[in-house]
């Protein structure tokens, strides 16, 4: 195998970065190009067939005149790819297909960030400061430009939810280790994210309470029991509405 690398971000805006340089396709004549790329990174282990390519990007398409528009796109790439100076072999042809190269070590946030959020809460769980590293891996949603397409979604939600798990994780033991600052800190971004997880409420009022701010912490209660009686139609739990008549006496 080479030994070259290739590195692909995918959470938050897709880019690729080889020897140094950074590329993100956004000079390239073929937007379908890049997503056929960012397709072929997520089924990277495997072979894709013709047939399913042309399923995904050229559903209106009859099998013969969309193989002719994936034979053209595969060109563009190649010629995208190696117009910025990243080895256009990187796109195998494999019988009746095409592939990720196995010749070049390809490395994915996504991939990573999911193997390491699937350590939360067993007894390989990543350390404080992984955790943190992680979090500022999490750039946003998994390709955000392509959040309408189907064949992303499984993967966002996946990653998303793991995502927040990984904020839940953090802040308990931050909470534990007495920063608060850092702990309302990490939960404001993960109620930016679910507005409707009472647990990130909880925690989050008590650590707004041992810094002192008490009227964040009733308005946070305030805004979770909106929030909650207007989009899901509930009231908050009990653990939650014990902590905010503590706060209130």
């Amino acid at each position: 195998m080479s030994e070259e690398k290739i590195n692909f971000y995918g959470l938050g805006p897709f880019y690729l970065e080889y020897q140094g340089k950074i590329v993100d396709g956004s000079n390239w004549i073929s937007k379908r190009a890049l997503y056929l790329l960012m397709y072929l990174l997520l089924a990277k282990d495997r072979k894709v067939a013709a047939e399913e390519l042309v399923d995904i990007f050229w559903e209106e398409s009859d099998l013969e005149d969309g193989k002719n528009k994936l034979y053209n796109t595969v060109y563009l790439l190649r010629r995208s790819l190696a117009k910025d100076g990243i080895p256009r072999d990187i796109i195998e042809s494999v019988s009746g297909g095409y592939c990720i190269s196995s010749s070049y070590e390809i490395w994915t946030d996504w991939n990573y960030f999911e193997e390491k959020t699937g350590l939360l809460n067993s007894k390989e769980e990543p350390d404080r400061e992984e955790m943190e590293n992680l979090f500022k891996l999490y750039r946003g949603d998994f390709f955000p430009s392509l959040r309408y397409e189907g064949w992303t979604e499984i993967q966002r939600e996946d990653l998303r939810e793991n995502y927040l798990i990984l904020i839940e994780t953090l802040s308990t033991k931050l909470y534990s280790a007495q920063r608060y600052r850092d702990t309302v800190n990490y939960l404001h971004r993960g109620i930016e994210h679910d507005p409707y997880r009472e647990n990130f409420y909880l925690l989050y009022i008590k650590a707004l309470v041992k810094l002192g701010r008490i009227a964040e912490a009733i308005n946070s209660y305030k805004k979770c029991e909106q929030i909650l009686k207007k989009e899901l139609d509930v009231l908050p739990g009990q653990e939650l509405k014990n902590e905010y008549h503590k706060i209130k006496l």
